[in-house]
């Protein structure tokens, strides 16, 4: 209701330039002349009024949405608002509203009172200013794709040129390979930085990009010298053009979504944020979590954040950004890395490289779909994976003076074990498919009396990758030697396939195979794969059997063997991009060239005809694809902080003594093995600095400061789970006393983020006489346990 006696306001975050003006459902009930007067403020107790629009309740004369309109706001892009209708004497107007977590960013407030619902408005922008806020959006991507080109992209090519076959990539080709290399480098620095006691910092990364720089023009240099080892490049053709369509369409897709994400989404993303968080405040690697968590021990992979912590360090974005953009980079790259290794397992067809990118980058969810976990350290292990796929076919095929290769796929390797421990058994099983490949030339050699000297080399080879490796992964392996983790995958890999755990084997259910790719793009890749097995593309043979084996180690149990549960179905299913991208790629690609060469054995000059049909058809496909992938994030299951936690998290900050002690959201997960957060409150020990209930998730595998350390978090657990009844009782505010608990936070998506069981309730909350409210802005309530 809006009358004199009614104040009716709005908090919300206007994500786009040019804000002009705001749509209010408004029905009639009284009304007369007076004016309803729009006010507009940054939030509720600002004195200055940025903008007010008036209109008469007369106007309103039929339920609809009113339209307040005043002069464009330039820099409204991401900013909050607070706007209050007022009406003046002898007027009444029904206002639309709806329930409370129909919106995310504010709450609906009547006489300066959060209520537990959403005034129904839409906002209104000024289309010239939405162009130039996304003119300065572009910019803020090129400074990200800058960064990571010199951090990820250089070093990836100096190291590539040291390799022989350097001279069979073109530019493109180089540019995807190196994508892997770069990431594997990164974290192997870092490392063995800290190994030599060297914390980094801006001015490292820019030293080391600068000396990345200067190797890789000395190497060009040089190699322009010898004709073979630097041929003149070829003139750009169209599959490459299409390829950079292509790619430039990947970009758009996987920035325009998180442009206006404040944070990364989902828990993984809160400790993945949090270990980048670290790694700034130490320069490097880190043992102690605290002072956000009472963790002694750092054993997780740490290759993504190797890269979003340079990220950091390199254009000065705050961690929780730098792990966003990092992610959303990372994604990039992972379409990116099929390209070369799609066109060197085609014989060098160039379009496998293009449609291997489209089929992963805009016409299947996966990567795409990664955002809306945080799942970011497995992609960067699959970007890695890539390269490693790469050296291990050129190894094989090449057979001979691979000593190089060998030296790089070390590199490389390490680079992935540090990256996802997982995703490194991926690689390991196209090393059995590689060898398998070779002991078959090698039988085929020795029965037609060949010589086989290349069985040799690749043996001494093959021994001095491991040999390398070993050296160069040997202090991560000393640090995670005897840790929890380590124990944790020694006792699946040892629990027979009769003794799986009920809930190892829920966890590792296949679940429902429309996640990972929709029917048709299943159904595209069944018959590819048949028809390159039918006509025998080398190809397309190793990737399904490579992908064979992958299914078989994440279900031993199909075998009678243990290990089941160290690599899941799940983390197979969600990389079902790769394989579907390169045999895809493979087949259309070689059909796209076969229909080539017979065009140019008929005519030559139809040839450029069908090559600007394959590329016009091509990114005609790929653009369709674009409005599904940008529909592919899902925020109201995947956000847990808003701008009301980010505001909260503030006046916390400013206002809780430090010895506070905060209960927050949480339930027990995946069987009740480990605590999760279901809102903001999870996040407060970065953004509040202050101490809760709720460690990030790898207080699951690390070691705590104290030996009960995770039977306290399951009690906390408890307390936060109690039946609601319960809540409003003072006897549970004595349990919570009792606990050292001194504070309870209710974020804004309270408690349910994919979560509908017993939570924190506000309102069974405020009934407790034992609590006390001393914050209470949008949907976010503070409490004080007296």
């Amino acid at each position: 209701m809006l009358d004199a006696n009614h104040r009716i306001g709005q908090t919300f975050t206007a994500h786009h330039a040019g804000l002009s003006g705001i749509d209010v459902f408004l029905a009639p009930d009284a009304a007369n002349a007076s004016p309803i007067t729009l006010t507009l403020r940054t939030h509720r107790h600002a004195s200055e009024v940025l903008a007010t629009a008036q209109m008469t309740a007369r106007d309103v004369r039929t339920p609809a949405y009113q339209r307040f309109s005043f002069p464009p706001l330039i820099n409204s892009r991401n900013a909050d608002y607070f706007v209050q209708l007022e009406a003046g004497s002898g007027s009444r107007l029904l206002v639309g509203s709806a329930a409370g977590d129909a919106y995310m960013e504010g709450a609906l407030y009547q006489n300066d009172e959060a209520q537990e619902a959403q005034l129904a408005f839409k906002l209104i922008y000024d289309r010239a200013s939405v162009v130039q806020g996304w003119a300065r959006q572009l910019l803020e991507w090129a400074r990200v794709l800058l960064a990571t080109f010199a951090i990820i992209l250089i070093p990836g090519l100096a190291l590539l040129s040291f390799w022989r076959g350097w001279q069979e990539l073109n530019w493109l080709e180089r540019l995807s390979l190196s994508c892997g290399i770069g990431l594997a480098f990164v974290p192997v620095l870092l490392m063995w930085a800290n190994v030599f006691g060297f914390r980094f910092s801006s001015l490292s990364i820019a030293v080391l990009v600068g000396l990345s720089s200067v190797v890789l023009l000395v190497r060009l240099w040089r190699m322009r010298k010898d004709p073979a080892s630097f041929p003149k490049p070829a003139r750009p053709n169209s599959a490459q053009l299409c390829a950079l369509i292509i790619l430039a369409l990947v970009i758009f897709t996987r920035f325009q979504v998180i442009g206006s994400l404040p944070f990364p989404m989902w828990g993984d993303s809160w400790h993945h944020t949090l270990i980048v968080q670290l790694m700034a405040d130490h320069g490097g690697l880190f043992t102690s979590w605290q002072p956000y968590a009472d963790l002694d021990t750092f054993t997780y992979h740490f290759g993504f954040h190797s890269f979003a912590a340079a990220l950091h360090w390199a254009i000065g974005s705050p961690a929780p950004q730098a792990t966003l953009w990092a992610g959303q980079a990372v994604n990039i790259m992972a379409v990116f890395a099929l390209y070369a290794l799609a066109i060197k397992l085609g014989g060098g067809n160039a379009w496998a490289g293009v449609i291997a990118m489209a089929v992963a980058g805009l016409l299947s969810p996966m990567p795409m779909f990664y955002v809306n976990w945080g799942r970011y350290t497995q992609l960067v292990g699959q970007v890695i994976l890539c390269s490693v796929v790469y050296l291990l076919w050129w190894m094989a095929k090449a057979r001979i003076q691979i000593l190089g290769a060998a030296l790089l796929l070390a590199l490389v390797l390490v680079g992935l074990a540090i990256s996802h421990y997982r995703v490194l058994l991926f690689g390991l099983v196209f090393a059995v498919v590689c060898v398998g490949g070779v002991l078959m030339a090698y039988v085929r050699a020795r029965r037609n009396n060949s010589p086989t000297p290349f069985l040799r080399h690749l043996t001494l080879s093959a021994l001095a990758c491991v040999a390398l490796a070993f050296v160069l992964f040997l202090p991560w392996l000393i640090n995670i030697q005897g840790s929890f983790l380590a124990s944790v995958f020694g006792t699946l890999v040892r629990t027979p396939a009769r003794s799986i755990a009920v809930n190892t084997a829920a966890v590792n259910d296949f679940g429902s195979f429309d996640i990972y790719q929709d029917t048709a793009m299943w159904g595209l890749l069944i018959v590819c794969l048949v028809l390159g097995l039918v006509f025998r593309q080398r190809g397309v043979w190793a990737v399904g059997a490579w992908w064979l084996l992958i299914f078989v180690i994440t279900n031993p149990h199909w075998l009678g063997l243990p290990g089941t549960g160290v690599v899941s179905n799940f983390a197979s299913l969600i990389a079902i991009y790769i394989p579907t991208g390169l045999i895809v790629g493979i087949v259309i690609g070689t059909t796209i060239d076969r229909i080539m060469g017979m065009v140019r054995m008929r005519s030559r000059m139809l040839r450029p005809y069908v090559s600007i049909a394959s590329t016009l058809l091509i990114t005609a496909i790929g653009a369709q694809g674009v409005f599904a992938r940008l529909g592919n994030v899902q925020t109201s299951t995947g956000v847990l902080i808003t701008q009301p936690d980010l505001h909260a998290a503030n006046w916390m900050r400013a206002h809780l003594p430090k010895s506070a002690f905060v209960l927050v959201n949480m339930f027990a997960a995946y069987a009740g093995t480990i605590s999760v957060g279901t809102d903001g409150g999870w996040w407060l020990p970065l953004l509040a600095g202050a101490r809760t209930t709720l460690p990030p998730a790898t207080y699951s595998f690390e070691q705590p400061s104290r030996p009960d350390y995770r039977e306290q978090v399951a009690r906390f657990t408890t307390l936060a789970t109690a039946p609601a009844q319960q809540m409003s009782q003072p006897t549970w505010a004595q349990s919570l006393k009792e606990a050292g608990i001194t504070h309870i936070y209710v974020g804004q998506r309270q408690g349910r983020v994919n979560y509908g069981g017993p939570n924190l309730n506000p309102q069974q909350l405020l009934a407790n006489p034992a609590l006390h409210l001393i914050y209470h802005e949008d949907r976010v309530y503070l409490f004080e346990v007296r």
